[in-house]
C-alpha cells in the first residue's frame, strides 16, 4: 500500500509534504519510500504494474492547484525505489481532490474540482499506459458522471477491472450520498492509437507483490507458441512445484502462485518455452516468501 504526499497538519495549518509511505501487510510495518520531486497534497494516483502515475493536487491550501502529471517506476526487486519524472498535464484543467482506479487498460482518474469552491468536475478519464515502459499513451474521456463531486472515497474497480465506482463526496460543501458505477469494457477498440501489437520479444518479469505471503503473481510474454513449463525451487535447486506445463500462444500471461504450503525463504521460478519452431527459451528470477 502507498501513501504519496499529503498535509503535515490540519486544514491551512499544514504544509504538503513529499514523502511516499508503504505499508507492508506481511511485516505490518509503515517504510519510507523515493519522496516525491516536490511537496504536493490533494493529489490522486493509482499502480499499474509497477509504474505509478499520479495527477493533480496543490502545493498549499486553496492556492496554486497543478494539472502536473507524475510517473513513477517501482524497482521490482526494492519497492521502496521509486524513479520519477514529469510526462504529462492533465486533460481539461488544473485539478486537486480527484480520485483513482487502477483497470486493465491503465488508470482510471474521476471528479475533483480547479479551485477549491465551485468549479466541481464531472469527469473521468482513462490514463491508457504502454504494458511495459508504462509510458502514457492516451487519455481518453469517459463518459461523464451523473453528479459533479470532489473528495470522493477511493475510486474502486470492480468485474475483473472493467468499471470503476466513484464513492460519494462533495459539492459546495453539501456531502453527496450516491456511488456511480463507469463501465469501461469496451474501451479499447475505441482508442486512437491503442494497438493490439504482436510481442517482439521473450520476457519474464519479476514476481508482484516480493516479498510476499502466500500469493504473487507472475507475469510473461510469448513471441512464440510452443509448450511452456514453469517450475517452482527452493534455495537449494530442488523442485517444489510445477506451476505451468501445457502450450500456450504468442501473447502476455499472468499466473498466480499459491505458497500456503510452503516454507518462509527464498525461492527460484524457472520458465522453459519450447517453441513451434524450434527454439527453447529460458529464465529464472528469485523470489521471498515471508510468513
Amino acid at each position: 500500500i502507498y501513501i504519496f504526499g499529503g498535509d503535515s497538519g490540519i486544514n491551512s495549518g499544514g504544509r504538503p509534504i513529499r514523502n511516499v509511505r508503504v505499508y507492508n501487510p506481511t511485516t505490518n510495518n509503515w517504510y519510507e519510500a523515493t519522496p516525491l520531486r516536490s511537496p504536493i497534497a490533494k493529489c490522486a494516483a493509482g499502480i499499474f504494474r509497477d509504474g505509478i502515475i499520479l495527477a493533480g493536487g496543490s502545493d498549499r491550501e486553496r492556492q496554486l492547484v497543478s494539472d502536473t502529471v507524475f510517473r513513477g517506476i517501482i524497482n521490482p526487486s526494492n519497492p521502496l525505489e521509486i524513479q520519477w519524472d514529469t510526462v504529462g498535464r492533465y486533460p481539461g484543467a488544473r485539478i486537486a481532490r480527484l480520485s483513482a482506479a487502477t483497470v486493465n487498460l491503465g488508470i482510471v482518474f474521476t471528479g475533483g474540482d480547479s479551485n477549491f469552491s465551485s468549479t466541481y468536475k464531472n469527469k473521468a478519464y482513462l490514463c491508457v499506459l504502454d504494458t511495459f515502459s508504462y509510458r502514457i499513451k492516451e487519455w481518453f474521456p469517459l463518459p461523464n458522471m451523473t453528479y459533479r463531486r470532489s473528495n470522493m472515497g477511493p475510486s474502486l474497480a470492480t468485474n475483473g477491472y472493467d468499471s470503476v465506482w466513484a464513492i460519494g463526496g462533495y459539492i459546495n460543501g453539501v456531502q453527496l450520498p450516491y456511488n456511480e458505477r463507469l463501465f469501461i469494457q469496451e474501451i479499447p477498440d475505441g482508442i486512437s492509437g491503442f494497438e493490439r501489437q504482436i510481442p517482439s520479444a521473450f520476457l519474464l518479469h519479476q514476481n508482484y507483490p516480493n516479498p510476499f505471503n502466500p500469493r504473487t503473481s507472475i507475469t510473461f510474454t510469448l513471441k512464440n507458441a510452443g509448450l511452456v513449463t514453469m517450475k517452482i525451487y527452493n534455495i537449494v535447486g530442488q523442485e517444489v512445484s510445477t506451476l505451468i506445463n501445457e502450450r500456450r500462444d504468442i501473447g502476455n500471461y499472468t499466473e498466480t502462485l499459491d505458497a500456503t504450503k510452503f516454507s518462509s525463504g527464498v525461492y527460484f521460478y524457472r520458465i522453459t518455452v519450447r517453441a513451434e519452431n524450434g527454439t527453447v527459451s529460458s529464465e529464472t528470477k528469485k523470489m521471498v516468501l515471508l510468513k
